[in-house]
């Protein structure tokens, strides 16, 4: 068997296929590279897909995201969704995620999980472990239309169903309307919407499963603080 492996490895060299085999090599492995800088993206098979299918506007959104973000550290995307996993680069290097179909051009930073413009313990589904608040903020938002303005991440020991009913019916005790907007099987998203006139969104509600655990990603606005009941529950 060696030997046969050095006679191919011999013919491959004196036909020039080698050559032509280690160039495309290097060349595929460039072009990941250079993807891998642009992305945020380190699985191989997506960031092959993604040369494949190349989208050279979403390549640079990935790129001013990650950018703009450097206290973020990319862990991984979740295919045909909008949730990435991050990791907080601080000294907690707490893992997060993020729906980031809501946080195009937004600065997100992360911030103590107390005071007014947080959720309050009502808010976050019972049994939640790995919480990780943040506030946003979007710098070329001259008219101030941006309505989310603080956000968390967390983990529940259960599947997607209850803690999309938890948030539906949370949603409802408010006097809002809850408008889902997807509900597969393994991501939901729920939106609590401000009563007539206007249905402003006030809150939305990403929640990805996997199995029996549960990722869900919080967001909302400054009048879904003002929506809160004086007991703040």
């Amino acid at each position: 068997m060696p030997e046969q492996r050095r006679r191919l490895i011999a013919i491959l060299f004196q036909s020039g296929l080698a050559w032509c085999l280690g160039g495309l090599v290097f060349f595929i492995g460039g072009a990941l590279f250079v993807a891998s800088q642009e992305s945020g993206e380190t699985n191989i098979k997506e960031l092959l897909m993604g040369l494949v299918d190349e989208d050279s506007v979403a390549r640079a959104k990935q790129k001013e995201f990650w950018d703009r973000n450097p206290n973020l550290e990319f862990i991984r995307r979740y295919n045909r969704t909008s949730m990435t996993e991050v990791r907080v680069r601080d000294s907690s290097s707490q893992i997060a995620i993020l729906d980031r179909e809501i946080l195009d051009g937004v600065r997100i930073q992360t911030s103590s999980c107390e005071g007014t413009r947080m959720f309050t313990p009502t808010e976050i589904y019972s049994g939640a472990t790995d919480l990780v608040c943040f506030t946003l903020e979007k710098p070329n938002d001259a008219g101030g239309d941006y309505q989310y303005r603080f956000a968390a991440s967390f983990s529940a020991p259960t599947k997607a169903d209850p803690v999309g009913n938890f948030y539906q019916e949370l949603i409802r005790a408010r006097g809002m309307h809850a408008r889902i907007l997807g509900n597969g099987i393994d991501l939901q998203t729920v939106e609590g919407e401000g009563p007539e006139p206007g249905f402003v969104t006030m809150v939305r509600v990403a929640i990805l499963s996997f199995g029996r655990t549960t990722s869900v990603f919080l967001a909302a606005s400054d009048a879904f603080v003002a929506q809160r009941p004086a007991s703040g529950t």
